[in-house]
């Protein structure tokens, strides 16, 4: 007989479900997990008091959905899932499912096994998928996207770069599997001279660091699969279901990528990292590695402190500078406009000062103001007819620290790949500049 204890936490699993969904709704994937953890055992399989917690998180979603009904006239969830949702095409869903049966069709053989293993021909039928692909695409940029080959990539960037800790898998990787170690090793070159051409549009710098990342990334993935799927435990083979579906969800789901949303997969990463580098066995390689990702993480987190207060910095200029540019601009017949997103923290600072933001539709008259950023500008909005607009004022943010989280130029850009496909990047650049420009 179910006990008062068990169903309290059964209803507390199912609230903390739900509030997980609403914190960012890529948190759905707790829903899948929690299931797949459920019915791999015939006894939990079975209880079913336990579904209990599914309706209380559907309960949770419900009452949110009500809740922007009466508010907003709709449910935010359907109201953003064709924004979130990023299917390129039935071809590239193939293809990508293909890929990963392919893992999960190895982990279901032995390792010992002679036969060739199954998995080679499901891999070999998506690799047909993809050149049948690229043959019949209008242009390679299209076959990249129609196959979420720019998401594997820029996916493989961000894992590397901001989970610092799998980079030292590669000692592991080169005494299990040399072929497997000499053949990154062989496309890693071949992503550097790709990144690295006039037509990849990286400097050799942002290329050899694309190429760590990636390389790093796809070891570590490589890794996983050899030790989670050997294993006979089903907690082992618990965190490679975790890993596939979340790498799944993050390729799928969302048109960016973002370290943020690594938060899906990093708690089965630090797991499995110490499977793959043991602490008892490899304590010096244990260390090393948190040690670098606390300094990596601590100086990314100042770089970005940099960044952000920029903008404060900025408005203490503009507003010792007020007096003079209402002598140039008069606010009374003109306006101050300031190119800013959702992201940047500017309205704060900003709007108290008089500055409106612009938006991609603004028309312009002459003697209006025109602010912008440089290194962190809104890759979806241009300055047409840039003649329209005469530059009057520079102000730059300089910094010794030569990490950038946020730089379109050096294609940095940890809190969304649309900036970039580094989730950081080291650069001489300034942390910012702004420029100012009137309406002629």
């Amino acid at each position: 007989m179910l006990s008062a204890r068990a169903l309290s936490w059964l209803l507390f699993s199912g609230l903390l479900m739900g509030l997980t969904i609403l914190m960012k709704y890529f948190g759905i994937l707790v829903v899948a997990l929690v299931l797949l953890w459920q019915l791999a055992d015939n006894g939990r399989r079975r209880w079913l008091a336990s579904y209990a917690a599914y309706l209380v998180c559907a309960g949770i979603l419900l009452a949110w959905g009500l809740w922007n009904i009466s508010t907003y006239g709709q449910m935010h969830m359907f109201a953003a899932l064709p924004r979130g949702f990023h299917s390129t095409s039935m071809a590239g869903l193939a293809a990508l499912s293909l890929f990963t049966l392919g893992f999960v069709v190895r982990s279901e053989q032995s390792f010992s096994s002679k036969q060739v293993p199954v998995s080679y021909i499901v891999w070999g039928a998506f690799s047909i998928l993809l050149t049948w692909g690229l043959t019949h695409s209008a242009s390679i940029p299209a076959w990249i996207e129609s196959f979420y080959l720019d998401k594997i990539l820029v996916l493989g960037s961000f894992i590397g770069g901001s989970t610092v800790f799998v980079l030292f898998s590669w000692p592991a990787f080169a005494r299990h599997r040399n072929s497997a170690f000499i053949a990154l090793g062989f496309v890693m070159g071949l992503l550097f001279l790709g990144f690295g051409s006039g037509y990849g549009g990286f400097d050799r710098l942002q290329s050899a660091m694309l190429c760590l990342f990636i390389a790093s990334s796809a070891g570590f993935l490589l890794l996983a699969n050899y030790y989670l799927a050997a294993a006979a435990n089903i907690e082992h083979r618990f965190l490679l279901a975790w890993i596939l579906l979340g790498i799944l969800e993050l390729i799928t789901v969302m048109p960016w990528t973002a370290g943020r949303y690594l938060l899906l997969i990093l708690p089965p990463l630090c797991w499995t990292f110490t499977l793959i580098v043991d602490p008892a066995t490899n304590p010096r390689t244990w260390r090393a590695a948190w040690l670098a990702t606390f300094l990596a993480g601590w100086t990314l987190a100042y770089a970005d402190y940099a960044q952000a207060n920029t903008i404060k910095k900025l408005a203490d200029v503009l507003a010792q500078k007020s007096d003079a540019l209402q002598v140039m601009s008069d606010r009374s017949k003109h306006h101050w406009y300031y190119l800013a997103d959702t992201f940047d923290g500017s309205q704060p600072y900003l709007l108290p000062l008089g500055w409106e933001n612009v938006f991609p539709y603004q028309t312009f008259k002459s003697g209006d103001l025109f602010l912008k950023s440089h290194y962190r500008k809104s890759s979806w909005w241009k300055m047409d007819h840039p003649e329209r607009f005469r530059l009057i004022m520079t102000y730059e943010v300089s910094s010794a620290n030569p990490l950038r989280v946020m730089d379109v130029p050096a294609s940095a850009g940890f809190y969304a790949s649309c900036w970039g496909a580094l989730p950081f990047a080291i650069s001489h650049h300034p942390l910012e500049r702004f420029e100012l420009y009137q309406v002629k």
